[in-house]
Order: C-alpha cells, then structure tokens, then sequence
C-alpha cells in the first residue's frame, strides 16, 4: 500500500510541471489591427507557461478596458495596445493599430446593377444612391434596358460595410405606355434613406420621365412622376410605389432622408429650384 501511494504522489508532480513545460510567452490577437477613429476592435491575449494567464491591458492612444476593448482616439495617430502578465510583468507582447477615417477597397460592382439611363447616357446621378447606418448599407440604381418598355430602380442590401450585397430587387418599377422604350422614357434621379430609428426601414424615391405609364395613368399627367416607395423588412420587399408629384416640368433630382424615427422627408425641387 505505502509503494502506491508513492506512485500516486509522483505521478501528480509530473503532471504538474509538464503543464508549465517550456519558456513563458504571451501573444496578442490579432497581430495587428486597422481600426477606424470613433469606433472599438477586440484583442485577446494568450499566456502560455504559467499557471496564471491573466494579463492587463494598455494603449498609447484611446482606451482598452480588462477584456481586450479597445475604443480609438478621435483623431489619426500611431497607436499600439499592449497585453502585459500579471505574474511576471516583464512578460509583454504589443500590437500595432493603424488608425484612418476610412479603409478603401478594391471597387466592385454589385451584382444586377449594370443597366442604362434614358437615351444611353448617365441621366440624373444623385449622391444617395448609397446609404449606411454602421455596417447595413443599401444601394440604389436605375435600370432601363435599352429597347425595354419596362424601367425600375432596384435596391440591394449589404450587412457587411459593402463587402458583400443581396441580388438586387425592384423598390420602383413601371411599364412605359404609349408604345414608348427606354430612348423616349426612363427612371432616373434615384435616392434612398435608412429610417433614424430602424435600419430595415428604407425609403425609396425615383423619377419616372416620359409620355406616360402606368404610374402616370394612376394620376392623370403624362411626364415627370416623383415615386416613392417603402420596405419595412431590410429592403426584401418594397410595399407598391405611391406618386408624390406629377408634373409635365422635367425638375430636378429630389432628394430623401429621415430626420428621426419613423419620420421620412422627401424634397422635389421644381424648375426654378423652389
């Protein structure tokens, strides 16, 4: 009996420093990082070779709380965060954050967005063809194939920052009347607005220009429709258009955004810019 329990003892001293075998080391995750200004990224550090595996955390520039946290400064500047052992504080590892308002991509096209403006030209661009609320982000075109009778703005949904985008589906769509195609009527000057209090509500608005269509004939006037349209579930689908103004004037690109929650402020300038 004595003889086992020997073994016993020496077994739990072997396995106890084949635990700790090898040199202390510390490592951060990630190595390194890009972090926009104004925003947060997490770190996590693993120390290997003690039995304590706690650490504390530092930054030149901007905050990082107990967890790995780190929230960046409001400015652009050199920054590193630091992961140093609590029970050997000479045992430290850093990584290096590079700070920017913006990280530029490679540019891609969305999928289904290739189309054509009225008469084949670049008719009524307008600078909210793409909207985010953090990382959900829509985008809006015109599309009006050449020799089409059937012209739409189609909208496509990003969860990633614009990395990755849905199929694009129509928001706004009309057949053209009076034997028109796309060289005589056209969507154009598309713009789109993200809800200030819910990110699956976008507004849509659009121009539809021409002799007449089948959102004209639900109003009576032939040229100029300003449509609008709403999606409460991401931008899957759009509830039908409504024609907020008519006119035979051509007028200029209107504009939409949403001021506060469940609020949404469409402006269609005329002619004269009123």
């Amino acid at each position: 009996m004595p003889s086992l329990i020997r073994m016993s003892l020496l077994s739990a001293v072997v396995a106890c420093t084949s635990s700790n075998s090898g040199a202390p080391a510390i490592a951060v995750t990630p190595g390194s990082a890009d972090v926009l200004t104004c925003s947060t990224a997490q770190f996590s550090a693993e120390v290997t070779g003690l039995d304590d595996v706690d650490v504390s955390w530092s930054a030149t520039a901007g905050t990082i709380d107990a967890n790995g946290l780190y929230a960046s400064p409001t400015t652009v500047q050199a920054v590193s965060v630091t992961a140093t052992s609590t029970a050997d504080p000479t045992l430290a590892a850093t990584a290096p954050v590079t700070l920017a308002t913006a990280f530029p991509s490679t540019a891609a096209p969305i999928a289904g967005s290739v189309g054509t403006d009225g008469n084949g030209g670049a008719i009524g661009i307008y600078q909210h063809q793409i909207v985010a609320s953090g990382k959900r982000a829509y985008a809006i075109w015109p599309v009006n194939p050449i020799g089409s009778s059937s012209v739409s703005a189609q909208v496509a949904r990003s969860d990633d920052g614009g990395a990755t985008w849905t199929p694009g589906v129509d928001a706004i769509g009309t057949t053209l009347a009076n034997g028109q195609q796309t060289d005589q009527g056209w969507v154009e000057c598309v713009a789109l607005a993200i809800d200030a209090g819910d990110p699956d509500v976008v507004y849509a608005t659009a121009r539809v220009s021409g002799n007449g269509s089948t959102l004209s004939e639900s109003v009576g006037v032939d040229e100029s429709l300003l449509a609008f349209a709403v999606s409460t579930d991401g931008g899957a689908t759009f509830a039908a258009p409504t024609v907020l103004r008519a006119t035979t004037a051509v007028g200029y690109c209107a504009d939409v955004i949403s001021p506060a929650p469940d609020t949404v402020v469409v402006v269609d300038p005329t002619d004269d810019c009123d």
